[in-house]
């Protein structure tokens, strides 16, 4: 992917409240993952079934990660891996086979996404014939824009309502393989 598409989604996820760290490696991000959350004291990650399956060496990040259902709503953070970017708007895209799987990117109050570089696309039509395959199958899409964001009565913008209240994406340059 072109530096240029890379720096749009950097910049327009910036602009919607999002953080991006980009490292040119999965062991920089590692280090980077393992410096948060001992910073912030998070002690429970409810991590998505695809990334703990595809990058194994990050569990090691997560002691004790939170897997199950039951015990979800415990979670301190979420830490899920991205399917696309999409430049034009800074916005994450996340393919669902169910409803727990959502859960990572809703549930906790700080969500993380893993991204790798090759799969940053310049605007939504790019993929537009993932998301309909995608649909097609009965299954779900989410587009993640920042963190949550809802007005109340009054148009006085509030964080985090339904959702997380902080979105950090990591970048990694790259394929995922």
């Amino acid at each position: 992917m072109s530096e240029q598409t890379i720096r749009k989604f950097t910049e327009r996820a910036g602009s919607l409240g999002a953080r991006v760290f980009q490292f040119t490696n999965l062991s920089e991000a590692e280090n980077f993952l393992s410096k948060f959350f001992k910073e912030r004291d998070i002690k429970s990650v409810l991590v998505q079934k695809k990334l703990e399956k595809n990058f194994p060496a990050l569990n090691q990040i997560f002691q004790p990660p939170v897997l199950d259902f039951a015990e979800a709503e415990k979670a301190q953070a979420g830490f899920m891996l991205a399917d696309f970017g999409i430049a034009d708007t800074g916005t994450i895209v996340q393919f669902y086979e169910n409803d727990l799987e959502k859960l990572p990117g809703i549930l906790p109050l700080v969500c993380l996404s893993l991204v790798f570089s090759e799969k940053i696309v310049e605007s939504a039509e790019a993929i537009s014939g993932f998301i309909s395959r995608h649909l097609a199958q009965g299954k779900q899409v989410a587009l993640i824009s920042g963190p949550s964001r809802t007005a109340d009565i009054e148009c006085k913008q509030e964080i985090g309502v339904h959702g997380p209240a902080e979105l950090i994406i990591i970048l990694i340059e790259g394929k995922s393989d």
